[in-house]
């Protein structure tokens, strides 16, 4: 995808869901039930537009949380990539 051809959803009710974090530990959509949250979706772990999306995500993350924005990156990848 070339750059700045990406969309954004806003506002759009996600649904339910319940995935395995890096920890190991399970998180859910609705452990955030009443807060702001941004969803971003990735193919895989360790690939250069990957790292680079998620480098983005964590020096903004300030930001973000500025806005009481919690950051939520999914991907294909096991829990237990690197």
């Amino acid at each position: 995808m070339k750059k700045g051809s990406e969309t954004a959803v806003t506002k759009r009710k996600a649904p339910a869901f319940s995935l395995p974090a890096s920890s190991g530990e399970k998180v859910s959509l609705a452990d955030y039930k009443g807060r702001k949250v941004v969803i971003y979706f990735y193919p895989q772990d360790n690939t250069p537009t990957c790292t680079q999306q998620s480098c983005d995500f964590r020096d903004y993350n300030g930001k973000f949380a500025e806005l009481g924005v919690e950051v939520i990156g999914i991907s294909l990848s096991t829990e237990n990539s690197t």
